[in-house]
């Protein structure tokens, strides 16, 4: 799990201010998919979405908190990892998601269409 692998290696979640970022038109990549995207509101324990459903979009925390899990045949659930904002979360490599994600608290979350992601990335690959 990604929280697992940041525990091994002794990653830290601090801001890093000086990281260089992909450069769309004067503004930053990140600025771009915020224009593309719908800022939805989320309340405590709203589902965002659900394991096995279709990953159509891909998801942006910009306040509040997420965590996503499996539900486990015990019944229990497996967390797989808490993002806050300025996190993005629900890429996925297939066309499902393998976990379901909801809101700790009230969030409100930037949620942008994948394929739209994919044909800003290919016209900045050009």
């Amino acid at each position: 799990m990604l929280t697992q692998t940041a525990i091994r290696t002794g990653f830290n979640r601090t801001a890093n201010n000086s990281a260089p970022r992909a450069q769309i038109s004067g503004g930053s990549f990140f600025d771009s998919i915020s224009l593309m995207g719908a800022t939805m509101p989320y309340s405590r324990d709203a589902e965002i979405y659900g394991e096995n459903e279709p990953a159509d979009y891909v998801y942006r925390v910009i306040s509040g908190a997420v965590r996503t899990y499996k539900v486990l045949g015990v019944g229990r659930r497996q967390i797989g990892a808490f993002y806050l904002p300025g996190d993005t979360f629900g890429l996925e490599a297939g066309d499902e998601h393998t976990f379901s994600a909801e809101a700790i608290s009230d969030a409100k979350i930037l949620v942008v269409k994948r394929s739209a992601l994919l044909a800003l990335a290919e016209r900045e690959s050009e």
